[in-house]
């Protein structure tokens, strides 16, 4: 008879254990259609946790994207320009926008936690956090998340790729043409290449490179301030004359060479997407130097200093950044005018200082790193 009893008080505890799970479990519903994922929701302190599966199905539907990261036990869920991320067993919940890169932090009442190896998230903290409206009907036992038919949404790897870089390194070739072109057929004319019928002209510095390093200190929704300090070099024939000799080509003439050192405030747009352009406005010093030189095939084998002058100036311009990943873009085109006061004819005495107006032209790759 005992025997019996506790079986029978087992029974009842067993059916009694099923009814409160069942009783816990909590329907979520999407534009109030159900969705259907297994393991079932469950509810801990009021708070309605689901599996990842949940997770899965619900940015099938709405565009977005997730991911767990088992090495960090971290969870990342992302729509259009919000993503949100959680570990378990921390009740810390990080909203990150990304487009600027900002982050908030909130504090989740029940932490995401693993059960039967799977992880729970709180559902309705985590679709709040995306934007999206949740409704809670206790007597249904139900959570209905509300979408719009205009959201866009965007995948987990967009999350992981944001723009989230604190300063960016640019290093790439530079093409210079400056503004002296006129002058130039002054010096053809009257210096020692007077006569010579195969020499010619050039206002393009075509042997360059420049580099830029910029930390961004204040960013905001749309755009990012920055200080830039960069470094330009050019150096090329801007009068020569060559001809071919036994299969080598040998030239000699004048060549220039520019270095130049500028620092200033960069703008940089966060809301393009992949493209980010930038506008800046510069100032520094130019040091130019004229020679004469002589190659071989190309290569330099005499070069003896005429004259060197520094001077300051100004520049204003900006680029087109394309994304490849986190870390590295392509500066797809950077155009920048340069401003400066210098000697119009520096091989001579007597020369006035004029107003130049140059254009360098670059292109290259940026890395990018911080927070």
């Amino acid at each position: 008879m005992r025997k019996i009893k506790l079986v029978i008080i087992s029974f009842i505890l067993a059916i009694s254990s099923s009814v409160i799970f069942a009783a816990q479990e909590t329907r979520i519903a999407i534009n109030y259609e159900t969705l259907r994922f297994s393991p079932s929701s469950m509810m801990v302190d009021g708070v309605v946790l689901v599996p990842t599966e949940a997770i899965d199905v619900l940015t099938r539907r709405i565009g977005g994207g997730w991911r767990f990261d088992e090495s960090t036990q971290t969870i990342t869920v992302s729509h259009n320009n919000t993503g949100v991320k959680l570990r378990i067993n921390d009740s810390r919940m990080t909203i990150v926008n990304l487009i600027t890169d900002r982050e908030n932090v909130s504090y989740l009442a029940v932490p995401a936690r693993m059960s039967g190896g799977i992880p729970f998230v709180p559902i309705e903290a985590i679709m709040t956090a995306l934007g999206f409206k949740v409704n809670r009907d206790r007597t249904e036992n139900a959570l209905n998340i509300t979408t719009q038919d205009t959201q866009q949404g965007t995948s987990v790897g967009d999350f992981e790729d944001a723009d989230s870089f604190k300063y960016d390194f640019f290093f790439g070739y530079s093409l210079m043409r400056i503004d002296e072109y006129d002058h130039m057929n002054v010096i053809k004319d009257d210096f020692w290449y007077q006569g010579v019928n195969n020499s010619s002209i050039s206002p393009f510095l075509k042997k360059g490179f420049s580099t830029a390093f910029t930390y961004n200190f204040i960013s905001g929704r749309h755009a990012s301030l920055g200080l830039e300090t960069s470094f330009r070099f050019n150096t090329d024939y801007i009068l020569s004359a060559s001809e071919k000799v036994y299969d080598k080509k040998y030239t000699d003439g004048l060549k220039r060479t520019d270095i130049a050192f500028f620092v200033g405030p960069r703008f940089t747009f966060l809301n393009s997407g992949r493209a980010t352009p930038f506008i800046h406005g510069l100032a520094g010093i130019i040091h130019e130097r004229l020679s004469y030189a002589e190659d071989v095939d190309y290569r330099e084998k005499y070069s003896e200093r005429l004259v060197g002058n520094s001077f300051y100036g100004v520049a204003a311009g900006g680029g087109l950044d394309i994304k490849i990943n986190k870390n590295w873009a392509f500066r797809a085109v950077q155009v920048d005018y340069y401003l400066s006061d210098r000697f119009a004819q520096p091989l001579f005495l007597d020369s006035e200082k004029k107003r130049f107006k140059d254009i360098n032209i670059s292109f290259g790759f940026v890395a990018r790193g911080g927070k």
